[in-house]
């Protein structure tokens, strides 16, 4: 009678470990999405500069966020006041974003 009560008691807990491991809510791990981006600062140098298309050309340091290695290039700007007062070979830091599969220079400033 003893094992009956032993084997019963061990079907029971089974079987409430079982449900509450069903019903209890697992948080999910913090993922690349919902976690903060830091904004990656890059150092260039403006080679071209396009206004009425919202395009600078940059002479640029590997942009580590977006695994590409340093090369010049022409990016889109986000807002055409950007670039105002801007001349080629002037020393700048910029922010890059992906948009809808197109590079953006979301941030510009001069080199301090």
């Amino acid at each position: 009678m003893f094992s009956f009560f032993i084997r019963g008691l061990a079907i029971a807990l089974l079987t409430l470990s079982t449900a509450f491991a069903q019903t209890t809510p697992i948080k999910p791990a913090a993922s690349a999405a919902s976690a903060p981006t830091a904004i990656e600062w890059v150092n260039g140098e403006i080679t071209k500069l396009d206004a009425p298309r919202s395009r600078i050309t940059l002479k640029h340091e590997r942009i580590a966020s977006i695994k590409m290695d340093a090369m010049t290039m022409p990016f889109k700007v986000k807002d055409k006041a950007l670039l105002d007062g801007r001349k080629v070979g002037e020393k700048v830091q910029f922010v890059v974003r992906m948009d809808g599969g197109d590079l953006f220079i979301t941030q510009l400033r001069s080199m301090p």
